[in-house]
């Protein structure tokens, strides 16, 4: 089965489970947010929150560049994440679980195989995972750091369905950006959208 399913159903011939990490894991996206804010002022750029919320899933290096059009400035996208990402590392005790989600992890730990797939950096990924309890659970962990085009493109997902060493159309993916839904979509993998989830959470 390809496509949407309704509150937190799995199909009973999923044999893994692949999850983004922000924003549906981890409550980790108003730090994200607060850190571009605050980069983003060391460049005297005060950027609205909503073209930022509207770039969710995007790599930095894209959202750099729309940003430097919009703007008119010249930042270089290696070296404003370099500030960001320490700045959001030195804050990472801040971020919860999202219980909801980080719950059905733990409930399939053993029974399905599991990975986190994410266009964060191995980094911080891999500090979220740790400061909720939940990075024991998972067998791979794909991220930004990987030779791997982003969401939407479908690689970041077929990478980690390959590592699994399971085929993609027995694997069922969690997501909370469109971008995630369209690269779960071209992998041909079924798919939860978590925000109405956490909406009525």
């Amino acid at each position: 089965m390809v496509g949407p399913l309704k509150a937190v159903d799995i199909p009973e011939s999923a044999e893994a489970i692949l999850f983004d990490c922000d924003g549906t894991l981890v409550d980790s996206m108003p730090l994200h947010w607060d850190t571009w804010h605050q980069t983003l002022r060391t460049y005297d750029v005060e950027c609205d929150t909503d073209f930022l919320y509207q770039q969710a899933g995007s790599p930095t290096e894209k959202i750099i560049r729309d940003i430097n059009l919009r703007y008119r400035r010249s930042i270089d996208a290696e070296e404003f994440t370099l500030k960001k990402e320490e700045l959001f590392y030195a804050e990472i005790a801040k971020v919860e679980e999202i219980e909801i989600i980080a719950s059905i992890a733990r409930n399939n730990h053993g029974q399905r195989k599991m990975a986190v797939v994410s266009g964060g950096i191995r980094k911080n990924v891999v500090g979220c995972l740790k400061q909720t309890n939940l990075l024991h659970l998972f067998e791979v962990i794909v991220t930004a750091d990987d030779d791997v085009s982003p969401k939407p493109a479908p690689d970041v997902f077929l990478a980690a369905a390959k590592q699994l060493q399971v085929e993609p159309q027995a694997c069922h993916v969690f997501e909370d950006a469109d971008l995630g839904i369209r690269a779960a979509q071209a992998a041909r993998m079924s798919y939860t959208d978590v925000r109405p989830l956490l909406q009525s959470a």
